[in-house]
């Protein structure tokens, strides 16, 4: 995985997993070991990458502008015409759903009224678990960090995707 979350072939098995009890051993403020976790590890167990055989992958960050993401996702969208797997996790998630929030709005400008859309949304909440050692093994603190897996892809593409809710427009 190049540092900043460019495209690779992520076709993975599809074990059934439960995220819920997953412990990692990262932490939270451990940004780039969690989002290669969650590219390594979560993302091909929970979609299936044949599904969207043209597909950009890309986290989003807080610590990045947003305008710089929304150019990059358009063109990917637009232009080279690629469905979207975003993601994103913890603190990550408020800006991730504003970038998401602007990409679609933009990706709709031009449409018609009562078009058939420029996209169609799915979204997945999942989890993995940061354990906080206490004093001893009896006070440790298991902290779900939530895990934001968010599809944009081109109309006709896809109907519907295993383990996602589909966004209504």
């Amino acid at each position: 995985m190049t540092d900043r979350g460019e495209n690779e072939d992520l076709v993975g098995p599809r074990e059934s997993l439960n995220f819920l009890d997953v412990e990692t051993g990262l932490q939270a403020s451990q940004t780039k070991a969690c989002f290669e976790y969650i590219r390594k590890h979560v993302l091909p167990r929970s979609i299936d990458f044949e599904q969207l055989p043209s597909h950009h992958v890309r986290y989003l960050s807080k610590n990045s502008s947003i305008r710089d993401y929304v150019d990059e996702l358009s063109v990917c969208f637009k232009t080279k015409e690629q469905n979207l797997i975003l993601y994103s996790f913890g603190a990550h998630i408020q800006k991730a759903l504003t970038i998401v929030e602007i990409l679609k709005k933009s990706l709709s400008k031009g449409q018609e009224e009562g078009a058939d859309g420029a996209y169609k949304q799915f979204n997945r909440l999942d989890r993995f678990v940061n354990v906080v050692p206490g004093r001893n093994e009896l006070l440790e603190k298991k902290i779900s960090i939530p895990i934001l897996t968010i599809v944009l892809a081109h109309p006709g593409v896809v109907e519907d995707i295993k383990g996602f809710s589909r966004q209504s427009e």
